[in-house]
């Protein structure tokens, strides 16, 4: 694959794990590479959820109080030069859908119904994944 330029994060409800892909990869990539994120499921038009925001901003210093959650179905997948599933459902559901050189399969166990601590362990297995996108330069 090409260096990409362009990112889709995905996991169920894009209120967790998508989410703080999505926001750590901007932050870590910069502004020179666009990053998404969307669910496969869940309600539309939510937050991230508050363990999720709180990771973000006391670990990495980052905001993402205005993340609001969007659908897989509302997102054109040409968009984007590689699709990041971090969950092995929403993988299962594209392998078939998007040419294999754009999607990545990167399971990361979903927090959502645990502590903020599970939290914080997900938002540094996400960064330790997405250190191996970051070009050297």
């Amino acid at each position: 694959m090409d260096t990409p330029n362009s990112f889709l994060f995905l996991c169920l409800g894009n209120i967790c794990r998508s989410p703080m892909a999505h926001y750590l990869a901007q932050d870590m990539l910069g502004d020179d590479v666009f990053c998404d994120s969307a669910g496969l499921y869940g309600e539309t038009g939510s937050p991230a959820t508050a363990d999720a925001r709180k990771a973000m901003r006391l670990e990495f210093g980052i905001d993402m109080s205005k993340h609001i959650a969007k659908h897989l179905n509302k997102i054109n997948l040409n968009e984007f030069d590689a699709i990041i599933c971090l969950d092995e459902e929403v993988y299962k559901h594209l392998v078939n859908k998007v040419p294999a050189q754009k999607l990545l399969n990167w399971h990361v166990e979903d927090p959502y119904y645990y502590d903020y601590n599970v939290y914080v362990q997900c938002s540094y297995e996400i960064r330790n994944k997405l250190l191996t996108l970051k070009p050297n330069k």
